[in-house]
């Protein structure tokens, strides 16, 4: 390919190459001659191949230093609690919860207060002596028509006042109340139980122990007291008396 110095552009190069020529025939100055340490002189040869203009020669600026300052911690507020006080009264009650519920155990475990001792007392029953309240030897047994009625009589050796009687009739081990209405009690003392046999032993021929509990009209026995005693599982204490008669309930022959 050949130049065509018709064109404007290749006069143009033609006159830079001859400059280029002549400048580079010339020699330069030392001062002239820029000095380059190895490290800046390959900044430059990259940024020329990277097409990047090459950085100036001017020194770079310090770091800046943060001037601000830090704010201390905060500590954590400690608010402190306030103090429980105890009344007098909330003291008392737990000195005093502890001390009533060993007292309700000792009057559990020593029962009943104790009376005065009832004086002896004599059973008997259709105008048989069946037993004594203190008997030496071993009741008779009574034999009782299913169809007739029961009588039975508890008279004391002297005169006591009026007391609390609870009649049962016991059968293999266990005690059945008798009505409230079929007992009865004296100005003096004395007991007496009445009714039909078909209504006291209303289970019919048997045997049965016939039991009457006694105690003083100012310490009369609960239901499950007086059930204790006639059953045997406790024995009487002091101001109770318990009477036994055998009855055996079938027809004569």
């Amino acid at each position: 390919m050949t130049d065509d110095p018709t064109r404007p552009d290749d006069a143009l190069l033609r006159a830079l190459g001859a400059r280029l020529r002549a400048h580079r025939d010339e020699p330069l100055a030392a001062s002239e001659v820029p000095v380059f340490d190895e490290a800046r002189s390959r900044t430059i040869t990259d940024a020329i191949l990277s097409g990047a203009p090459a950085p100036s020669p001017e020194v770079a600026a310090p770091p800046r230093t943060d001037t601000t300052t830090a704010e201390p911690p905060r500590q954590a507020e400690v608010v402190p609690l306030r103090p429980r006080v105890s009344s007098p009264l909330r003291r008392l009650g737990v000195v005093l919860a502890p001390l009533a519920a060993a007292a309700a155990l000792v009057f559990w475990f020593l029962g009943r207060p104790a009376s005065a001792p009832l004086p002896t007392y004599d059973m008997s029953v259709v105008g048989v002596r069946a037993t004594r309240s203190d008997p030496a030897t071993a009741a008779p047994s009574v034999v009782l028509d299913p169809s007739g009625a029961l009588d039975v009589v508890a008279r004391p050796s002297s005169s006591v006042g009026v007391v609390s009687a609870r009649g049962y009739v016991v059968s293999s081990g266990s005690a059945s109340p008798i009505e409230p209405a079929s007992v009865s009690v004296s100005p003096e003392g004395a007991v007496r139980i009445h009714g039909e046999n078909t209504r006291i032993f209303p289970r019919g021929a048997g045997s049965y122990v016939l039991v009457v509990v006694l105690t003083r009209a100012s310490s009369p026995l609960s239901a499950d007291e007086g059930t204790r005693l006639a059953e045997g599982k406790v024995p009487p204490g002091p101001g109770v008396a318990v009477l036994r008669a055998d009855v055996t309930v079938r027809r004569a022959d």
